[in-house]
């Protein structure tokens, strides 16, 4: 199912490659009903629906509107490709590479992987992952339980919910630009530690950060 060259309006799309590099495809939607694999490279998607079990990668600076996901795994994103909206409600891993994702929100336990990517508002419904490396994120929120694990992120917000656990992998150092929210309340204490039986891992909180935090326990970390 390799398609070399096409041009599509309103059509139903089972599976789909793309690798002619020097032209851009432009698609009023593409739906995934069934197939495993489908792979853009330099095109462009209003909307994509994906409803399988699939690897969904982009690269060659594709872009998608908006994409919604009742799949487990998503695939990848590289070399600067874009999505608008990111909404995944199944668990899965997200592979993103020097790419850009203004709007993401994820449902059941998912793991955000990568490296060298932005990020507009991230949301985690349920526990998330966070293992990019070098990403920048505007907005960051666990609804539960969460984990840190990449290294040298940058957040202008990071949202903790009070109450639940939140675990740094070891020796990571990340920095927050704008605000933490992380404080507890008297009857749900937020804890945050450090995974790692030795090694501290590390928040980075710029001048004018909120520093004070009222109910939250920490083991392995310093900010």
């Amino acid at each position: 199912n390799a398609i070399a060259f096409a041009i599509l309006n309103g059509c139903t799309v089972d599976s789909l490659l793309m690798n002619q590099s020097e032209n851009t495809y432009s698609f009023p939607n593409l739906v995934n009903n069934g197939y495993q694999y489908v792979n853009l490279s330099n095109t462009t998607v209003n909307h994509v629906a994906n409803k399988a079990v699939s690897a969904f990668n982009l690269s060659n600076q594709s872009k998608v509107k908006t994409y919604h996901a009742e799949s487990h795994t998503f695939g990848a994103m590289s070399s600067n490709s874009k999505i608008d909206s990111l909404i995944v409600r199944l668990e899965g891993t997200y592979q993103i590479n020097n790419s850009e994702i203004s709007d993401a929100r994820f449902g059941d336990n998912s793991l955000l992987a990568g490296t060298q990517s932005q990020f507009g508002r991230v949301y985690f419904n349920k526990i998330g992952r966070i293992s990019s490396t070098s990403s920048t994120f505007r907005f960051a929120e666990y609804n539960i339980n969460g984990w840190m694990e990449g290294n040298n992120n940058t957040f202008d917000t990071l949202v903790f919910s009070p109450g639940y656990t939140y675990r740094f992998g070891n020796g990571v150092s990340n920095t927050i630009r704008k605000r933490w929210y992380a404080s507890g309340n008297p009857c749900y204490f937020t804890e945050v530690y450090n995974v790692g039986s030795s090694g501290t891992a590390t928040i980075n909180l710029l001048a004018g950060v909120p520093n004070h935090f009222d109910y939250i326990r920490f083991w392995g970390v310093k900010a």
